[in-house]
């Protein structure tokens, strides 16, 4: 505000009875606050929810952005489900952000990735990519006036960001840089009333660090990255296109443990169904 006349106090001048911001109210007595009624709206069961802030991180050339493509597609297409997690809010409007990759790359990535799903229309009508191929600094104000065009444009349910590393202008190590960034993320994520999904990337581990179990300090970073997300999925590869999901935190629903998906090379889609792995590796002998 520019100064204390622009401020109106009139909706918070009301009786001591009434709420405050709407239904909520600003304190509750313990009772009432339990036996009061606040819904999760998730979009993946137990793991997103509307408004939710999520990372999928892991080491170079594991398949993070294959992946997050993959989750994009199946929430633009409303898919039933994806991997482990029920979709309980059908299609969304989704877009991915690439800041890694430049346009002529990730066209190749999509079309290969595009050819697992038959409803081009849908794909095409709720799955939005913005390949920019170059850093976009959320934490400076050209780069949010930019951003805040984009999202007043364009208004998606999900938004998909590669990488974390390509919106801060300094370092993720830095404490109070990243503190600031978050908290925009968090502002942003309210205005819009969006889903934030970040792809990231673990530590690097001397000698043979990769195939050790990965715990949530192992994300490279300040600890407010962790701190402030929902949930977050470090993605390994076991051997060839045999892969595993260790979800390191999932702070509203239950912690499944580490578990093996595969990868189809041919599309580049993903299946918790192992047999077709099985089948792929076995000899006409049946061995594998």
């Amino acid at each position: 505000y520019n100064s204390l006349n622009n401020v109106d106090l009139t909706n918070m001048l009301q009786s001591k009875s009434e709420g405050v911001l709407g239904e909520s109210k600003l304190v509750y007595g313990y009772q009432e606050f339990v036996d009061a009624e606040f819904k999760i709206e998730w979009i993946l069961d137990g793991l997103l929810a509307q408004g939710g802030f999520g990372l999928i991180t892991g080491y170079p050339g594991t398949g993070k952005t294959q992946l997050s493509i993959a989750l994009a597609a199946h929430l633009a297409l409303g898919e039933k489900k994806f991997l482990k997690w029920d979709n309980l809010a059908g299609s969304k409007k989704v877009m991915f952000m690439s800041l890694e990759m430049s346009a002529a790359p990730l066209n190749l990535f999509m079309g290969t990735i595009g050819q697992g799903y038959a409803d081009k229309n849908t794909l095409n009508r709720n799955f939005m990519v913005s390949p920019l191929g170059m850093p976009i600094h959320l934490d400076s104000h050209d780069g949010q006036v930019f951003f805040d065009q984009i999202m007043n444009d364009h208004m998606p349910d999900v938004i998909v960001i590669d990488s974390l590393q390509k919106i801060s202008s300094k370092e993720l190590t830095d404490e109070q840089a990243v503190k600031t960034l978050i908290h925009y993320l968090s502002v942003v994520r309210e205005k819009y009333k969006c889903a934030m999904v970040m792809i990231h990337h673990n530590r690097k581990k001397p000698n043979d660090g990769q195939k050790k179990g990965v715990e949530l300090s192992d994300i490279y970073g300040s600890t407010y990255i962790t701190t402030d997300v929902d949930f977050a999925i470090s993605l390994k590869v076991v051997e060839g296109d045999l892969l595993q999901l260790d979800i390191l935190k999932n702070r509203l629903g239950a912690t499944p443990e580490p578990f093996q998906i595969t990868r189809n090379p041919e599309n580049l889609s993903f299946t918790t169904d192992l047999a077709g792995l099985y089948d792929q590796y076995k000899n006409k002998d049946g061995d594998i």
